[in-house]
This record gives structure tokens, sequence and C-alpha cells, in this order.
């Protein structure tokens, strides 16, 4: 089975001591909220993908990659096997999103985690925000 590579980020701002994540809402191939992500090109670390995908899909240029999730994200589809591993990103949620050139997405939000645990469709998805959480909330970030 082929592997496809790729990256999510989950962007947070902290405000007081409540954590605010960012949606996006998804319009191709798909509709639903979910975190931004997409694949590795070739030659690229994760770290570089995922540099690559917040600013292309959030427009956003100011923002602080803390690390990545221990467990990575995996589904399979069409005989094809994905492999995401997830980074937790600080952004300032004051700053506009900038959807505008995206062919993918239609909208965003900034939510809380119950908001997020509401919205997300898929179930590995929904796993890998509640380990953020578990790291954000143990690690005071």
């Amino acid at each position: 089975m082929e592997t496809q590579r790729g990256v999510s980020a989950i962007i947070y701002d902290k405000r007081g001591d409540k954590h605010y994540f960012l949606l996006l809402h998804r319009v191709s191939n798909w509709q639903g909220w979910e975190f931004p992500k997409g694949k590795l090109e070739e030659g690229e670390t994760v770290l570089q993908a995922a540099t690559r995908e917040i600013k292309e899909e959030t427009g956003l240029k100011k923002f602080n990659i803390k690390g990545s999730l221990v467990n990575k994200r995996e589904f399979t589809h069409n005989d094809r096997l994905y492999s995401f591993e997830t980074f937790l990103v600080e952004a300032n949620m004051n700053v506009v999103v900038d959807i505008s050139g995206s062919e993918e997405h239609d909208n965003y939000i900034w939510t809380d985690k119950e908001g997020v645990l509401a919205k997300l469709y898929w179930h590995e998805e929904k796993s890998q925000f509640k380990e953020a959480i578990a790291v954000l909330e143990s690690s005071n970030i």
C-alpha cells in the first residue's frame, strides 16, 4: 500500500487561562470543519511543509511552531495510507486570517475546545485534538 505523508496544524491562541483554536471550513471534496493540513512536497521536511501549509491556507505570517504531537494521524482511503504529523502552533487570533485565495476553504472560526470537538467531523482528527489539549493543559503553553 502506498503511503502519503502530510502535516496538520492545530493553531491556537491562549487568552488568560483559555485556549482558542483556528478551524477552516472545507468545501473541496467534502464539507466540514478541519485544521489546516496538506501533503509533503518532494524534498520537504515536515517542518517546512507545516510552515508552507499554514501560510498557504491561513495567510498567517507570524506564528510559532511549538512542537509536534507524539502520535501521527493515520487513515486509509482508496488503497492509500495517509500519515499526518500534527504540529502545535501558537498565533494571534486578532490577526486576520486570509482564505480569499483558497479553493479548499470558504470560512474560518476561532473557537474553544468544546466548539472544536463539536465541529470536527473525522474521528482521527478529534483524537489528535484531544492529545493536543492534554499537551497544552499539562505544559501550560
